[in-house]
């Protein structure tokens, strides 16, 4: 296994002292107590004292000794000699370093202070079981490990040995536990097992594909003819299905392995030991279920959201094509209620002037076109809907025979009903979930036929049966073959035809009449049966059972959205409550939760702070309230509303102007690609890119190769304008093999917390903000191509589909953390996940967001999570505002302060509260899932309505607050117009293919833009950098700089960035002499 994993500036640092440091760290560390001083005083000379001095404080920092004392930096050196008195430092280090004490102060030193080698007392064994800890837990990157095992050696005392003793002894750690993980992962695999698993990589047929290769393709088109597709593919993932031992098994590593398999070609795969191999399949098959089941139901939803969405807009067009029609019956009929009214006219005359005025004939029409034209309340527009029957009837069978749905209480009754139409249906329908806009459709009470078999009478035949049952649209819903075998067998008496069948009964009858064979014979029996169509039941009902199945696919896209209903395995589709915190788990660590986010387990103390905190407010607002212009209220519609005057634009002062201006003109030029290779000199975050199952894997100039992957994704240009084959860092497949195996979600979210880093370190950035402040806005890009991860909406993507990239932009103007969600997702359902999931330095406390994700429940959860949900309010006219008390007396604010808030829902669920916020807050479930459960408008849970009560009090508390502060509401807009210029930068640099995203599956448009993000950073860190500088500068040449203009200054500027490349004119030397360039071999795309 190679060892040499260490960056650069690991090696430069190490057991070495760092080139700055600061006082405060200098004052602390390098204290000498009582006890130290009163050794060094038994020194015989200001040398030898200093040295023992030196040496000491030394161990204790880096935690080795050094050969040259000079190397130590000059402001410990007089810190120590300060602190025993020496004068002359530099004199005394001479000497020192010429005698012989230096050696044997080592020795005394490790003796008096307990110092030990790496080699001595089982240090070895002991920092190995920490690695090993680690190693399985998830923390695996070498570089980590190593500097982990650095600062617990330091910790204990543990002189650290050479550099590349302690390297290779963690890459042997790393190597003992990847051995470990894969003989785990394959000790109970039988050999039918290994069979299938290897066919995997079999590569038979003439597409050159192997059976791997094949499952690895998703679906990307929305049809019903995909969604079968899709169920199939499940069922070849619970073919190969592997069972994991009981030991369990850290997912992040089964999870490693398992991307490494979606990703690698079949010859890599091929070419692994065969442990490594058969646990890499093992990973792949344990996660290929779960992807695969997401898959069908990401296409599942989108097939039912174009069914449904399409039958209404149909059903919109019909609606305006038949309202002439409609106008004119009801003008008839409008005048025939005139003369209905008219008291003049004696009640035995109104029928014949009605006849006479109107009509007979015009007014039975009149009826007719109205009933048939006009649309009840709620209208779920059926009709449409059931010419959609067929393409239903592709999916149903196999969705509901390969997925096996569960759900919560709330899911019960859809439940019922799948396993109803999943069975014979011989028993009635379950009819809880059938509401009052699907029930006129499904249970039909009109006035219908009945045929009767009697018991002594012979069954008809099965030419009869056969020919009433295929009349058309189905008047019988049993399979023929079924049904004739049911009456034969006298188990079916009867059969019912609904009214608006009567009309096909009709046309049979008359059919058969007119069939010579049964002329011949008048007392043909099946024919009497037939043509004795005559009974009526006024009070008999049935169900239609396509209009049935159509609610229940209606009420299941509902379920799925809010996880009502759910599957298992699965990542996006599972249930959200199953990871909660429960029993002793949770009973261990309620008390550190309640610490951490300085909660009480005691309800009632959290609600009087709360109360208290509304009522203060109140007050404050309502005594400035006459002082504020911004605020004024007007009369509306006879209620009293409060009107607040929009912000006018801030003014520029001419020196804003002046030093916009100058900074910009002294900002050097430069190439994109220069300015990344730049940055990733500076900050190394080249470090942060580990290759996905070779930790510690890298190749020469691997950095040009990164940065060049970086910028094909960032500027959506793809490779070819990189490559460049007389480059062995640029060649084409070494850019295909970086893609595949550095380039991902968790490398992208580890460089991006380096780059945050830095930007956290500039002083410039410093006076933007101190990170407690960011903004979350979405950056909507169209999706030409056909993929089952995006969705329509006209407004941003007119006839096409697209997705949102939702980013999280801090004060310092570096973006923290970002998802990718199909279509334009409500803000609210991702925002808290976007908030939680980042992992940079920077902690924000208050997020700041436009109108969209506007929610009482996401008011309360920040709160609870001890965060403040701050969105931009452009409009309170009609806002509520909420009060606890419903006898205090907030003056003019009363006319506002109308709502009244339920305190009494919070305490009976306050532990379940907590037991939610330690789940979000420790990641044990997704926020976005949460969130989907928790807002569900027409059935809230308790749990939901007692978030919400504690979310009207924080809404509240921030809508005064944004009435009451002018500076408040500028700060939030000046947030929020951060985001609107990282998004411009955006557009500037994803300029190619039109500025269209083009990726089919949910991981590569994540990874994309995820580099497109990076790239985002690293221009604004530049940026940054180049900008103080010149401040700086500035300043220095007597130029006016002001704090406040500086505030203002943006690190989005682009114009001084050459982000097209650069075109070459140099020809080969073939083609000036008339000869044609060499043709590509045909390996080569």
């Amino acid at each position: 296994m190679p060892v040499s994993f260490l960056s650069p500036v690991q090696c430069d640092n190490y057991a070495k002292y760092p080139t700055d440091l600061p006082p405060d760290i200098v004052d602390s560390l390098f204290f000498l107590d009582d006890q130290d001083m009163e050794w060094i005083a038994n020194k015989r000379g200001d040398f030898s004292r200093l040295g023992y001095a030196l040496q000491l404080t030394t161990v204790r920092f880096i935690g080795a000794f050094i050969s040259d004392l000079n190397q130590i930096p000059r402001v410990v050196i007089e810190r120590v000699a300060i602190q025993i008195k020496v004068n002359d430092p530099e004199s005394c280090i001479s000497m020192y370093m010429k005698s012989e004490q230096r050696w044997r102060h080592a020795v005394e030193i490790r003796a008096r202070y307990g110092y030990i080698e790496f080699a001595e007392k089982g240090s070895r064994y002991r920092l190995g079981r920490i690695l090993c800890a680690l190693c399985w837990t998830g923390t695996d990157r070498p570089g980590v490990l190593f500097d982990h095992a650095v600062g617990w050696l330091s910790t204990n005392k543990i002189l650290l040995p050479g550099i590349t003793v302690l390297e290779r002894f963690v890459a042997e750690i790393r190597s003992r536990m990847e051995s470990r993980l894969w003989r785990m992962l394959i000790k109970n695999l039988s050999a039918s097992q290994q069979e299938k698993l290897n066919d995997l990589l079999v590569v038979e047929d003439d597409e050159h594909l192997s059976l791997l290769d094949k499952l690895r393709k998703g679906p990307v088109s929305i049809s019903s003819t995909a969604l079968v597709q899709a169920l199939k593919r499940v069922e070849s993932a619970r073919n190969i299905s592997v069972e994991l031992p009981l030991y369990r098994i850290p997912a992040c590593k089964i999870a490693t392995l398992a991307r490494f398999a979606n990703t690698a070609k079949i010859t890599a795969i091929n070419r692994l030991p065969f442990e490594r191999k058969m646990a890499t399949l093992v990973a792949f098959a344990n996660h290929f279920e779960s992807d695969s089941q997401d898959d069908s139901l990401d296409v599942l939803s989108m097939v039912l959201r174009d069914l449904f969405s399409k039958a209404k807009q149909e059903n919109k067009n019909t609606r305006l094509r038949t309202l002439k029609d409609l106008d004119q019956a009801t003008a008839t009929l409008v005048d025939a209620c005139k003369l209905l009214l008219n008291t003049e006219l004696c009640d035995h005359e109104i029928r014949d002037t009605i006849y006479t005025t109107v009509g007979h004939e015009a007014l039975v029409s009149a009826v007719e076109n109205a009933t048939a034209l006009i649309r009840p309340p709620s209208n779920v527009f059926y009709h449409e809907l059931e010419q959609k029957e067929k393409t239903v009837q592709k999916f149903l069978p196999s969705l509901l025979r390969v997925i096996n749905f569960d759900s919560n209480q709330a899911g019960k009754p859809l439940l019922a009903s799948l396993e109803w139409l999943k069975g014979k249906q011989t028993d009635e329908p379950p009819m809880e979930i059938i509401g009052t806009s699907w029930k006129r459709n499904i249970v039909i009470k009109n006035e219908c036929s009945v045929i009767n078999w009697p018991q002594d009478e012979p069954r008809p035949t099965y030419r009869v049966i056969k020919k009433l049952v295929k009349t058309q649209d189905g008047i019988i819903l049993h399979n023929d073959k079924l049904l004739y075998a049911d009456l034969i067998n006298k188990k079916i008496k009867e059969i019912v035809v609904p009214e608006k069948k009567q009309s096909q009964v009709e046309k049979l009858k008359k059919s058969i009449l007119n069939m010579k064979e049964v002329q011949k014979n008048a007392n043909n029996k099946e024919l009497a049966l037939i043509t004795s169509i005559t009974g009526r039941d006024s009070n008999r009902t049935t169900i239609d059972r396509t209009a049935y199945i159509f609610c229940v696919l209606d009420k299941l896209q509902s379920a799925l959205k809010h996880r009502d209903v759910f599957i298992s395995p699965s990542w996006r589709y599972a249930d959200p409550r199953a990871n909660l915190y429960s029993g002793s788990e949770w009973e261990a660590i309620r008390p550190m939760i309640c610490r951490s986010l300085n909660l009480t387990i005691d309800p009632m103390l959290a609600i009087t702070s709360l109360t208290d905190e509304l009522h203060q407010v109140y007050r404050l607002v309502a005594a400035n309230i006459d002082n504020n212009p911004a605020v004024r209220f007007e009369t509306v519609k006879g209620n009293e509303e409060l009107i607040l005057t929009q912000l006018d634009a801030l003014d520029e002062p001419p020196s804003l102007k002046a030093l916009r201006a100058a900074v910009k003109a002294k900002l050097p030029r430069v190439d994109l690609p220069e300015m990344v290779l730049e940055i990733a000199t500076r900050t190394g975050f080249a470090d942060g890119f580990t290759h996905i199952n070779e930790g510690s894997a890298r190749a020469e100039d691997l950095l040009i190769s990164l940065c060049a992957e970086l910028l094909a994704d960032a500027c959506n240009t793809g490779r070819e304008p990189f490559v460049r084959e007389d480059i062995p860092a640029l060649k084409r497949d070494r850019l295909v093999w970086v893609d595949q195996n550095y380039i991902r979600n968790e490398t992208i979210m580890a460089v991006n917390a380096i780059l945050v880093s830095a930007q956290n370190q500039i002083p410039l950035a410093k006076k933007w903000g101190g990170g407690d402040i960011a903004s979350a806005d979405g950056m909507r890009f169209v999706v030409p191509v056909r993929t089952v991860h995006a969705a329509p909406n006209p407004k941003y993507f007119k006839s096409g589909r697209g997705v949102t990239w939702y980013n999280l932009i801090s004060n310092q103007r570096t973006g923290l953390n970002a998802v990718t969600v199909p279509g334009t997702l409500r803000d609210s359902l991702i925002l808290l996940g976007v908030v939680l999931e980042q992992q940079t330095e920077l902690q924000p406390t208050r997020i700041m967001t436009d109108a969209g994700a506007y929610s009482d429940i996401v008011f309360g959860l920040f709160r609870l999570l001890g965060l403040r949900f701050s969105p931009r309010l452009a409009d309170m006219g009609g806002a509520r505002f909420w009060r606890i008390d419903p006898l205090a007396d907030y003056g003019k604010l009363n006319v506002l302060a109308k709502s009244r808030i339920n305190i009494n829902l919070v305490p009976p669920e306050w532990d379940d509260i907590l037991r939610l916020l330690a789940s979000l807050k420790l990641g044990r479930v997704p926020a976005e899932g949460i969130m989907r459960t928790l807002q569900v408008a027409d059935k809230p849970t308790r749990l939901a309505k007692a978030i919400a009560e504690i979310g009207r009090i924080d809404k509240t508390i921030h809508m005064l607050n944004y009435l009451h502060d002018e500076s408040f509401r500028r700060q939030t807009l000046v947030q929020l117009n951060l985001g609107e210029g990282r998004h411009s930068l955006g557009r500037s640099v994803f300029h190619g293919k039109r500025g269209e995203l083009h990726q089919r599956y949910r991981a590569g448009q994540e990874d994309q833009l995820g580099a497109l993000g990076l790239v985002l950073n690293i221009i604004t860190l530049w940026n940054t950098i180049y900008m103080d500088a010149a401040i700086n500068q500035l300043r220095q040449e007597g130029f006016p700089v002001y704090d406040e203009d500086v505030a203002r200054l943006s690190a989005y500027g682009y114009g001084h960035i050459n982000m097209l490349g650069r075109y070459s004119f140099a020809m080969p030397d073939e083609v000036k002499r008339g000869e044609l360039r060499p043709l590509r071999t045909t390996e080569k795309p």
